[in-house]
């Protein structure tokens, strides 16, 4: 089989956390595998980054927000972030790239 490049696979994990965490998404458990999501529910979570990301860099002041409190500025737009969690950015270079993996059980 194929591999994906490291880039694309970063970019999926995160788009299966936004998924996850979005209210009203997906009805999903925490802990179910990303395998078991659905087209749609990829779909939507896709959209979700990709709005995220365009309004991060297209409106100043939702970037201030979010580079002052992550953890807020993201709750204020409905995300869910556990008690006690935070949200850091984490921004890839030309030679760095950060691949989110799933806490281990």
């Amino acid at each position: 089989t194929r591999r994906r490049p490291a880039c694309a696979a970063a970019r999926n994990r995160l788009i299966v956390a936004a998924t996850r965490v979005r209210k009203g998404v997906t009805e999903m458990a925490a802990d179910k595998p990303s395998a078991e999501l659905t087209p749609e529910q990829i779909e939507k979570g896709q959209q979700i980054y990709a709005d995220i990301v365009a309004r991060y860099y297209g409106d100043p002041e939702f970037k201030a927000r979010v580079d002052a409190d992550p953890t807020g500025a993201l709750k204020a737009e409905g995300f869910v972030v556990p008690d006690g969690a935070r949200v850091q950015l984490l921004f890839n270079t030309e030679n760095l790239l950060h691949i989110v993996l799933p806490a281990s059980k």
